[in-house]
């Protein structure tokens, strides 16, 4: 994107760092190095350009928009979207994010966010291998709180 646009930029740019920037590790750590090599390329070109010149070299990029750009385009659209409307208890409908791993082209359930407590019990079984009698005891207790399976 910068200079001919043969790519020969960057391997300059991996000598000097001592970096192999096809491995996403180097690219992560000299990140800033490479938004500063980037930058000039994008600040002097329109949003036009930048978009044909991205789509031609078939880089997988997005516009950035706010959460409030999202949830609006999110609501004036029809079709699969990461995004789904949930049934928050305690609060009512709002507008939530979902796995994006598609299986079968769909995408999975959005559900509501737990409850405070509500996997507690569970967890204290399974992670701690507390049994039914020492969970009881915490909640009596008062050290925890949340569903209480006795």
């Amino acid at each position: 994107m910068h200079g001919n646009g043969d790519g020969r930029g960057f391997s300059a740019l991996e000598t000097a760092l001592s970096a192999d920037l096809s491995d996403e590790a180097d690219r992560y750590q000299h990140r800033e190095v490479i938004a500063a090599v980037l930058r000039p390329w994008f600040s002097a070109r329109t949003l036009s350009d930048v978009s044909r010149a991205l789509d031609a070299a078939r880089a997988l990029w997005g516009q950035y928009r706010s959460m409030t750009e999202v949830v609006a385009a999110f609501r004036s659209q029809s079709g699969p979207t990461v995004l789904a409307e949930v049934d928050q208890p305690g609060i009512g409908t709002l507008v939530s994010a979902r796995s994006p791993v598609r299986l079968a082209a769909g995408y999975g359930e959005a559900l509501a966010a737990p409850r405070l407590g509500q996997h507690t019990d569970e967890v204290l079984a399974e992670v701690l291998g507390l049994d039914e009698r020492e969970i009881a005891q915490l909640h009596a207790r008062d050290v925890i709180q949340g569903e209480c399976a006795s």
